[in-house]
Order: structure tokens, then C-alpha cells, then sequence
């Protein structure tokens, strides 16, 4: 099982969820796959909770000690099958990211590069062979995952 944002294609169901709507979709083994949707907390509500979560991380980014106490920001862990994966890098340098990746069974399938940062789309990877990944790409040549995201497999 898993839990977390996927990145999905706009032509799915969940890829056309607008506005105030939200939707979960569970995979049932016995059934056919259910999709709930209903309306979320709204613009303004919404929009509130936003501002004081821009102001927060101003506020650790500016090293302002917060009323109530700090929460280490950190990025879901993802667990459960292999997926295909969005990953945001940033490093010194990007042209070396392509080989990193194929030593370490990552198989590319688009590559964009901009400045320090790129963005791959990969072939299914496992939690393991991410972690590997990550762990070379510090080692060789400092580069950073910013964000990595399953990609939703139907």
C-alpha cells in the first residue's frame, strides 16, 4: 500500500480534480478500483492556511526563532511497490547525472536540464535503488534530490 502524492497523467480521473474538489482513489484486489471526491476546505480557508505556511517557512529560512516549536521540514518518506519516479536534482554538475543514473540501474526515460537543476522521469524504480542513486549522486558529485514523487501506474 501507499500513501502520498503521485504525479498523474491530466487525462485521468484524479488529473481533472479542480479547484476546491479533492479526491482519493483506493485499488481493491476483489472490486473494481473506487474513487471518492467531495469538496475540500475552500478558497478562503484554504488560502489562510497557505499564507501561514509561506510565513513559517520565511521564517525558518530568515533563522527567526518561531513562537511554538520548530518542526524539521523533510519529505515524506515513500514507501511500498517500485514506481516509475519524477525526481528534481540540483547540483554543480548535471552532465554527469546521466551516467550516475546507469551505474546505478536507473533507467531514464526524459531529462530535462536547466542551469543546476534538472528533472527526470524514470523507468520503475525501487525504494533501495533510489536510495542507492541518491547516495552517489552526494558522493560524486554533491548533488542534491530536492523532490522525488511516484508516478501514478494505473
Amino acid at each position: 500500500m501507499t500513501v502520498g502524492p503521485h504525479l498523474v497523467p491530466a487525462a485521468h480521473l484524479l488529473g481533472k480534480i479542480d479547484n476546491v474538489q479533492n479526491a482519493v482513489q483506493v485499488k481493491t484486489r476483489n472490486i473494481q478500483d473506487l474513487v471518492f471526491t467531495g469538496p475540500g476546505a475552500g478558497a478562503k480557508p484554504t488560502a489562510s492556511a497557505v499564507l501561514s505556511d509561506l510565513a513559517i517557512v520565511h521564517d525558518i529560512v530568515c533563522g527567526r526563532q518561531l513562537v511554538h516549536e520548530k518542526q524539521a521540514l523533510q519529505q515524506p518518506v515513500i514507501t511500498g511497490t517500485a514506481a516509475g519516479r519524477y525526481i528534481r536534482v540540483t547540483a554543480p554538475a548535471t552532465y554527469e547525472i546521466d551516467a550516475i543514473a546507469q551505474a546505478n540501474q536507473i533507467g531514464i526515460k526524459t531529462m530535462w536540464v536547466r542551469s543546476h537543476r534538472a528533472t527526470i522521469l524514470t523507468d520503475t524504480v525501487s525504494p533501495a535503488t533510489l536510495a542507492r542513486f541518491e547516495a552517489a549522486l552526494q558522493q560524486q558529485i554533491g548533488a542534491k534530490i530536492e523532490i522525488v514523487l511516484p508516478v501514478y501506474q494505473e
